[in-house]
């Protein structure tokens, strides 16, 4: 079986998108976003892998949110995936490629 696991910051930065949701987006928006999450999640437990890399790397990416969120994930073993980072896409671009080097 698959296992997916979420980094600490994963973590943190999906509890700082949903804080901001709240305020943001009607409770509609935030469900779909969080059905998003969940297909995410089961795409990668099932092993229905298709998501481009990003740049050249190991590192994939998944668009959440109607595109205004992307997932960062990594394959460690053949049954395990690190989460790494939830990212709201009109965040600084630069701020990005420092935290995933």
């Amino acid at each position: 079986m698959i296992e997916v696991h979420f980094t600490k910051i994963a973590l943190d930065s999906l509890d700082e998108i949903n804080t901001f949701l709240k305020y943001k987006w009607k409770q509609k928006q935030i469900d779909n976003f969080r059905n998003d999450i969940e297909t995410f999640i089961q795409s990668l437990e099932l092993g229905i892998i298709n998501y481009p890399h990003y740049k050249n790397s190991k590192i994939q990416f998944a668009l959440l949110g109607n595109k205004q969120v992307t997932t960062y994930f990594v394959k460690i073993s053949e049954n395990n995936y690190d989460v790494l980072l939830f990212w709201a896409n009109k965040k600084n671009p630069q701020q990005l490629k420092k935290l995933l080097k």
